[in-house]
């Protein structure tokens, strides 16, 4: 075995195991960003061992060498089984690894919210109860929204975490302990001093002691450019590409999406650590050496190799170790204990580990149960969104911190404009991962389930389609649009909890094809900012309980085709404020039961083109403001049944073209064109306060078919120029 160490000695050790136990041979595998795991198989002169106590114990793998000092293995015993058993001793094979590695066999489905990847490594490891851990982070990390380990082991959730963030782990190890380490700098340590390891291939099949026996370094050909994007829905129009780029092979590009990233930061620092996923192993070394030392995660110094450029400092990035005690070794061969093979990397680059663990893919949609507060119906942000409980949550406690903010598809989205049928705590809803990515859910369908049941029993209403609404807070109130398909009962119904506003912006079309029912609880307004026309083919019926007002800027114009009848229990009162014309093409009657007022501001004009007949039930009173004219083209004939007053403030004329004769019983006045004034009766008197005159132009005659007598209280006095009395 070139390169091998001849002087060197193994030994284990288990916690709770008292036996003597002797290192026959192991082989093991340890890398940077991997868990190692040494097969080692031991004897024991003593009874068998029990397994029981030793799976899980602590162990320590000792290497010991006569010039250095002894490099530990330290870990758990993951695996024994016996061996053969002689009267001397019994075998066994061991099997020891980090005391981590139980993480492996705890899987678990939870959520992490807002916490950084080196949060939530915290949070699990604190779960599980590891505490040999060290974090030696230099670099800044996003806080992450939303994290699920779905259906996957511990472990294999906090590697891939690692990975992602372009963290790397190692392990140090001393005689009584072994620590994780979680790095992401260059800032490597030495190995066990000391650091220098000298190049000595070997003489013949001679062993070289812990010097490196072989050692080739290389170049790989390797992508020098990753290109990363993602999607912001809060910033559609944000661009995400993010590029990084080497000094070398640029021309090979790595494009990937998504990043996972909302931001042009978060997209620099993703593309610089996938590019050094790729750098990380474009040069590499190996060898093989008898140096137990070479530890992944250390760096060594190579000396005295023949090619000076390969003189210099090295990380190990993994080491796979044969060791075989001397007294086992066939005795016809030359005994070579312990021996390895590395693999190294130069220190000035940044180890970035490969991302080889897988990501859990969600093979189909999920339901989850909508949460939010206690109290509250609906819960939802800004954009929509909603936080649910998922079925595998056990973790969860079906409130505002379920989940993260999960938008919900809508079957119409666009600026301003769409469809919002936002999901209601206790809701089921559908929903999808984009990418398959547990960490991306959307809501895609909503679903019913034993307690939220449809809007109507099926299958017996299995013809009806509804959209219904529920009042919030709960009050058994809904909006709904319902279509019902039944042969014969087709039926749409529209149903508003309170107010119901229609707005159309230009014109509005609305047929039936049979009868029409509004039936208003309370008021009604309409308002026709330009013409309203109305068209009735048969009757039309308007019932007022109250009042009527009705307002016209304009003017109005009524037909009737046949009779019109207005019937009015009170006072009916018409106010015009310019001429009035009505026209009837036949005889028109006007029957007032109690008291009929007209009010006229100006002129009124009356024209009757044949009779016009005014009969009065009881008193009729002419009050005229100004003069009052009466125009008679024929006879005028006046009837009263009763007495006649006339009384005149001032002058009354009465003027007769041809005669005027006044009869009453069978007394007569007579007055005619001529001038002549006659008056007949039986007794004729004339009386005056004061005096008596009669006065004639020619003269005045007293005639009288009996005597004439003349009577005065004093002297009578008659006086004329000449006086006859026979």
């Amino acid at each position: 075995m070139p390169g091998s160490s001849d002087h060197t000695t193994f030994a284990l050790s288990i916690d709770g195991v008292s036996a003597a136990l002797s290192v026959a041979s192991f082989e093991g595998s340890e890398g940077i960003s991997e868990l190692y795991a040494f097969q080692i198989e031991v004897t024991t002169p003593q009874g068998d061992l029990d397994p029981e106590g030793i799976i899980g114990a602590k162990a320590t793998l000792t290497i010991t060498t006569a010039e250095q000092a002894p490099r530990y293995v330290g870990g758990i015993v993951s695996h024994i089984e016996a061996g053969e058993l002689t009267d001397r001793s019994a075998v066994y094979r061991v099997s020891l690894v980090p005391a981590v590695f139980r993480l492996l066999y705890r899987h678990d489905a939870r959520i992490f919210q807002e916490k950084t990847a080196a949060e939530i490594i915290e949070a699990v490891f604190a779960a599980a109860a590891v505490d040999g851990y060290r974090l030696a982070l230099q670099g800044s990390y996003t806080t992450r929204e939303y994290s699920v380990q779905y259906r996957e082991s511990d472990w294999a959730f906090v590697s891939r975490l690692m990975e992602q963030e372009g963290m790397f782990y190692y392990f140090e190890h001393g005689e009584d302990a072994h620590t994780l380490v979680i790095a992401d700098a260059k800032q490597y340590v030495d190995i066990v001093a000391p650091e220098t390891v000298a190049y000595r291939p070997p003489l013949g099949a001679m062993a070289r002691g812990e010097s490196v026996s072989r050692f080739v370094f290389g170049r790989e050909l390797r992508p020098g450019k990753v290109s990363v994007t993602d999607f912001n829905f809060k910033k559609p129009g944000l661009s995400l590409m993010s590029t990084a780029a080497g000094a070398a092979e640029s021309e090979l590009e790595v494009y990937d999406y998504p990043g996972e990233f909302e931001l042009p930061d978060g997209g620099a620092a993703l593309s610089k650590v996938r590019l050094g996923e790729w750098e990380a192993f474009r040069r590499w070394g190996a060898g093989e050496s008898g140096c137990a030392r070479l530890t992944p995660g250390y760096a060594f110094t190579l000396s005295e190799h023949p090619r000076d450029a390969m003189n210099r400092r090295y990380l190990v990035t993994r080491v796979h170790h044969t060791g075989v005690a001397p007294q086992m070794a066939d005795t016809r061969e030359i005994v070579k204990s312990y021996e390895n093979r590395f693999e190294i990397i130069p220190d000035d680059v940044l180890f970035r580990p490969p991302r080889r663990t897988p990501r859990p893919f969600m093979r189909g949609v999920q339901t989850a149960i909508v949460t939010g507060p206690s109290g509250e119906e609906i819960h939802v942000d800004e954009h929509g969104r909603v936080k649910v409980q998922f079925h595998w949550d056990r973790a969860g406690k079906r409130d505002e911190k379920s989940s993260c903010w999960i938008r919900v598809s809508q079957v119409w989205a666009g600026a301003g404009y769409g469809a919002m049928w936002i999901p209601r705590i206790g809701h089921e809803v559908v929903v999808d991962f984009l990418e398959g990515d547990p960490d991306r859910p959307l809501i895609v369908g909503r679903v019913y389930h034993g307690l939220n049941v449809p809007p109507y029993p099926l299958p017996a209403e299995k013809t009806k389609s509804t959209l219904r609404s529920n009042s919030s807070p709960d009050s058994g109130g809904s909006n709904e649009l319902r279509f019902e398909d039944k042969l014969g009962a087709e039926e749409v119904y529209l149903h508003a909890q309170k107010d119901w506003n229609i707005r159309v912006e230009n014109d509005k079309t609305q047929e039936v094809g049979h009868d029409e029912q509004l039936s208003v609880g309370n008021d009604r307004k309409k308002k026709v900012e330009r013409n309203q026309s109305e068209d009735v083919g048969n009757d039309k019926s308007i019932n007022v309980g109250g009042n009527h007002v009705e307002a016209i800027a304009g003017n109005e114009s009524q037909d009737i085709g046949a009779n019109a009848t207005k019937n009015i229990g009170g006072a009916f009162i018409a106010a015009i404020t310019a001429g009035a014309n009505a026209s009837v093409g036949g005889p028109a009657t006007v029957n007032v039961g109690g008291k009929l007022s007209v009010g006229i501001g100006a002129g009124k004009e009356e024209n009757v083109g044949a009779e016009s007949v005014e009969t009065v039930g009881k008193d009729k009173k002419v009050s005229v403001g100004a003069d009052l004219k009466t125009d008679v083209t024929g006879t005028a004939a006046i009837t009263i049944g009763k007495d006649e007053s006339v009384s005149v403030g001032g002058e009354q004329k009465i003027e007769v073209k041809e005669k005027i004769t006044i009869t009453c019983g069978d007394a007569t006045v007579v007055i005619d064109k001529s001038g002549d004034v006659t008056v007949k009766g039986k007794d004729i008197k004339v009386e005056g306060t004061g005096k008596v005159l009669v006065k004639a132009a020619s003269k005045v005659i007293i005639a009288s078919d009996g005597p004439v007598e003349m009577e005065a209280a004093a002297a009578v006095k008659i006086k004329g120029s000449a006086v006859n009395i026979n």
